[in-house]
C-alpha cells in the first residue's frame, strides 16, 4: 500500500482508513481518479454501513469490505482488500463461479446489495449515461389508484438540499410531492394546504422534526396527520423517542428507495381508511341524531349493570343527563316505584334480554308522569353486556285517558249496581211489609241508608277509601231514639274495599233498624255494643276487618220465636255478604239479645295507625 488522495470518502473506521490509504492503481480498478461516481458512491455507501456488507465490482470481482465484515474474513483480513474473488476465496472457488456464471444475484445476510445500488444511482446526477438502467430495473412497488382519482399530496421538511432533491425526483412519478427546509417552513405550508402524508427530517434548524410534530399533535385540524421521521440517529432508543411523540412511522438514514415508497404507500392507504372509516362513523352519528331529533322519544344508554346512566336526552319530558350519572334511579324515579323497575332491570340483565316496562317517572316540571321504557342489551365478542341502549315514550295522557275510561266504567257498573240493589230492596221489602205504609217507610229507610253511604264516597279523593269507623258512626248518627245506648271500640281508619262499602252498610242498616224496633234500642233497659278488630294478615296472607255486633238486655220472645222483623236482614247477613263478599258471618239470637259476627276482606292499600 502507498497513500492515495480521496477526498470523497469520509470516516474513520479501519477500512475507510486502508481503502483511502491502498494504491488502486495496482488493481484492475485503475486509480480513484478513475473511478466512475456511482463505484465511488456504493465503496463509500460500503465501508461506512455497520452491516457485514462485501462488494465485488469488475469482471474480476474485486473485493471491498465493511468493518463489519472483517470476522467473516478471518486471516484473510486485510490482504483480501482489492483482491479478486479467486485469490481470496480458493478453496471454495468451484462453489462460487458456478453461481456467479449463472449471474445469479448474491445476498448478504442482512440487505441484498442491489438495493445499496439503486440507492446510491438515485443520489447522481440525472444526466448520468449508465442510470437508466439500474433505476428501471428496480422493483420498486406500485401505489394504489386515490380513490379521488388525484395523487396524494407529500409534504417533505429536510434543511439537506440533496436529500430534498433525491426524494421528491423518487416520489414526483406517484405523489404531488412539496419540499421545505425545516419545521417552521413545514408548518407554513400545512397552514396553506393540508398534505396527505409528511416526511420530516429530526435534526433541522429554527423547528427540529420532534418539536414539528408536537406541534402538529397538539393541533386538532393536524392530530391524525401521517408524519414519518426521516433520522441518521439509529438504535432502539431514536426509534423510540420518534414513536413516543407521535410518530406514524421512523425510517434511519441511509434507507432504500423501496422501502420509502413501501412505508409511505402503506400509510396513505391507512390514513384512506381512516378517513373513510370516521366518515362512516359520522354519517351513522349523524342518522343517528337525525332519529333522536325527529323522534318524540326520550333515548338513553346505561352501563352493562346499570349503575350508572351514561346518556339521557328527555325531549322536554325528563331533565337531561349529558355526563355519566349514578343518581339516576332518585333522579327520574319516585321512590314508591324504585324497587318494582330494579326487579324488572334484574330479571332482564340476568336473561340478558329487553327490559321493558311502563312506570311513573318525575317529569321536568317535578310533576309525575308515566314513561314506557324499552332498552336493548348490547353484547360484546365474549357474549357478555357491554352496555344498554333503550328509548322511552311519554304515555301520560294514554294513561290519563285510561284513568277516566277505568272511572266512567266504574261509575257506570256502580250506577247499574245500584239500580239492581234498589230494585231487589224493593222486591224484599215488599215482601216483607204489611201494607203499602208499611212498605213506604221500610223502603225510604234503606233508600236513606244508601244515600248516606254514597255522601261518604262522593266526600273522598280519588285514591281515598272509606274507613269502617266512619261507616258506622254515619249508620248510628241517624237513630233518633237510644244511639246514647250505644257503644263503638275499634281502630279508627280501617279502609273498605270499594266493593264492600254498598253491601256492609245496607246489613248494618238492617241491623240497626231490627235494634231500634224490636231489639236493644226499643227496649229501655237495652244496651248494643259494636266492636271490631283490623287483622293485617289473615288468611291467605291478606288484610281482613272483624266486626261484633252486640245486643244486651233484650226480652227476646218466649218459646225462641224468631223476633219480628228480622226476616231481611238475617237473609242479607247469612246469604249475601257470604256470596258478594266472601265474607264469614254468623247470626245468633242469644237470652238477651241478638250477637251479629263479620268478617269481610280489607283493604290493603292503605290503613290509618290504629288507636
Amino acid at each position: 500500500m502507498r497513500p492515495s488522495s480521496i477526498g470523497w470518502l469520509v470516516g474513520s473506521g479501519e477500512m475507510a482508513t486502508l481503502v483511502r490509504a491502498f494504491d488502486w492503481a495496482q488493481t484492475p480498478l485503475g486509480p480513484t481518479s478513475s473511478w466512475s461516481p456511482a463505484l465511488r458512491m456504493i465503496v463509500g455507501l460500503v465501508v461506512s454501513n455497520r452491516l457485514p456488507l462485501l462488494l465485488w465490482w469488475g469482471p474480476d470481482y474485486i473485493s471491498i469490505y465493511s468493518d463489519a465484515y472483517r470476522p467473516v474474513l478471518g486471516t484473510k483480513h486485510p490482504e483480501a482488500l482489492g483482491k479478486p474473488f479467486r485469490e481470496v476465496w480458493p478453496e471454495i472457488r468451484h462453489i462460487l463461479e458456478p453461481l456467479i456464471g449463472a449471474a445469479r444475484a448474491l445476498v448478504s445476510t442482512a440487505l441484498e446489495a442491489k438495493h445499496f445500488v439503486e440507492e446510491a444511482l438515485r443520489w447522481l446526477p440525472e444526466t448520468e449515461p449508465d442510470n437508466s438502467g439500474i433505476i428501471a430495473d428496480a422493483a420498486i412497488p406500485q401505489p394504489a389508484e386515490p380513490i379521488s382519482g388525484e395523487r396524494p399530496h407529500v409534504l417533505l421538511a429536510d434543511d439537506n438540499a440533496d436529500m430534498r432533491d433525491y426524494v421528491k425526483r423518487l416520489l414526483a412519478q406517484r405523489y404531488q410531492v412539496e419540499v421545505v427546509p425545516d419545521g417552521e417552513a413545514a408548518l407554513a405550508a400545512i397552514s396553506r394546504r393540508k398534505p396527505d402524508l409528511l416526511l420530516t427530517d429530526v435534526m433541522m434548524p429554527r423547528l427540529d422534526g420532534i418539536q414539528l410534530l408536537a406541534r402538529l399533535r397538539a393541533d386538532p385540524r393536524t392530530d391524525t396527520l401521517p408524519v414519518i421521521l426521516l433520522s441518521a440517529r439509529a438504535g432502539e432508543e431514536s426509534r423510540v423517542e420518534g414513536m413516543r411523540v407521535g410518530a406514524d412511522d421512523y425510517l434511519i438514514k441511509p434507507f432504500s428507495a423501496r422501502e420509502l415508497l413501501a412505508r409511505i404507500e402503506a400509510h396513505l392507504n391507512m390514513a384512506r381508511f381512516r378517513t373513510e372509516a370516521t366518515e362512516r362513523l359520522r354519517a351513522s352519528e349523524e342518522r343517528y341524531r337525525a332519529f333522536v331529533s325527529a323522534s318524540s322519544d326520550v333515548v338513553y344508554r346505561m352501563s352493562p349493570d346499570w349503575s350508572e346512566m351514561r346518556y339521557l336526552q328527555g325531549k322536554d319530558f325528563i331533565a337531561d343527563t349529558e355526563t355519566p350519572s349514578q343518581s339516576w334511579l332518585e333522579k327520574y324515579v319516585h321512590a314508591d316505584h324504585q324497587e318494582r323497575v330494579m326487579e324488572a332491570i334484574r330479571k332482564a340483565i340476568a336473561s340478558k334480554s329487553a327490559f321493558e316496562l311502563e312506570h311513573p317517572v318525575i317529569r321536568v316540571d317535578g310533576a309525575v308522569g308515566w314513561a314506557l321504557s324499552r332498552a336493548i342489551p348490547v353484547l360484546g365478542e365474549d357474549g357478555e353486556i357491554v352496555e344498554w341502549f333503550g328509548a322511552a315514550r311519554d304515555v301520560t295522557e294514554r294513561r290519563e285517558w285510561e284513568d277516566r275510561q277505568r272511572v266512567l266504567v266504574a261509575e257506570l257498573q256502580h250506577r247499574t249496581r245500584n239500580l239492581i240493589v234498589i230494585r231487589s230492596m224493593a222486591e224484599k221489602t215488599s215482601r216483607a211489609s204489611a201494607d203499602l205504609g208499611d212498605f213506604r217507610g221500610r223502603f225510604r229507610e234503606r233508600l236513606d241508608a244508601l244515600a248516606r253511604v254514597q255522601g261518604l264516597l262522593s266526600r273522598l279523593d280519588e285514591l281515598d277509601r272509606v274507613t269502617f269507623d266512619h261507616l258506622i258512626r254515619s249508620e248510628i248518627s241517624a237513630i233518633h231514639d237510644g244511639a246514647d245506648r250505644v257503644t263503638l271500640r275499634g281502630p279508627p281508619g280501617v279502609q273498605l274495599r270499594s266493593s264492600t262499602v254498598q253491601t256492609l252498610a245496607l246489613a248494618l242498616h238492617e241491623l240497626a233498624t231490627n235494634a231500634v224496633k224490636y231489639g236493644a234500642l226499643g227496649q229501655p233497659a237495652g244496651r248494643l255494643a259494636i266492636s271490631w278488630r283490623f287483622e293485617p294478615a289473615g288468611e291467605d296472607g291478606k288484610p281482613w276487618l272483624h266486626i261484633d255486633w252486640r245486643e244486651q238486655g233484650v226480652e227476646m220472645p218466649q218459646g225462641g220465636a224468631t223476633s219480628p222483623g228480622g226476616g231481611q236482614g238475617r237473609e242479607l247477613i247469612e246469604q249475601a255478604l257470604p256470596y258478594q263478599l266472601k265474607a264469614k258471618t254468623s247470626y245468633v239470637l242469644e237470652a238477651d239479645g241478638v250477637h251479629c259476627k263479620i268478617s269481610v276482606p280489607a283493604s290493603g292499600e292503605r290503613v290509618a295507625a290504629h288507636g
